[in-house]
């Protein structure tokens, strides 16, 4: 009995630990990007195009912004935020007038054979991100940026599978 008690105590911790480590990563992300730190492009919106994110997610503000890092997609109206983590990117591209990031997700529910595969190479998840006007030029700048985080990536991923 005392055994089974200091097993799921042990469980009980490990998991604490892990949620608490997850979530200081995330704290210290948005705090890094709040003070400005590690973003590589801004994007600011007009009432018009903030109107986008007004529709699609949970912001009241009249305009707001969206900064880029390396692992992460901040979107803010300077009272909500969203952050996404991209630091498992696998493309990027343009489709009328939005990025297209395309990032490997860890999905833990059950696939068609009941079995979980918390890293299927296939759970993937598209973010839209509108690219406003006077920010056109600038964006090739950040494709670019991007796809060089996606090739350093693959030879990475390469050189570990040829090991």
């Amino acid at each position: 009995m005392i055994i089974w008690i200091i097993v799921i105590a042990i469980i009980v911790i490990f998991f604490v630990i892990t949620i608490w480590l997850l979530s200081k990563g995330v704290a210290d992300a948005l705090t890094d990007i709040r003070h400005g730190k590690g973003i590589f492009l801004t994007f600011d919106y007009t009432f018009e195009e903030w109107e986008y994110y007004t529709q699609t997610f949970p912001f009241r503000g009249q305009t707001g912004k969206v900064c880029f890092t390396r692992n992460h997609i901040y979107i803010s109206d300077g009272t909500e935020e969203l952050l996404y983590e991209i630091f498992r990117l696998r493309k990027i591209s343009l489709e009328a007038g939005f990025i297209i990031f395309t990032v490997r997700i860890k999905e833990f529910s059950p696939s068609e054979s009941g079995k979980f595969t918390p890293d299927n190479p296939d759970n993937l998840k598209d973010y839209q991100i509108l690219i406003p006007n006077d920010q056109r030029q600038r964006t090739d700048d950040l494709i670019d940026f991007y796809e060089k985080v996606i090739d350093k990536y693959d030879r990475q991923q390469r050189r570990v599978s040829n090991k």
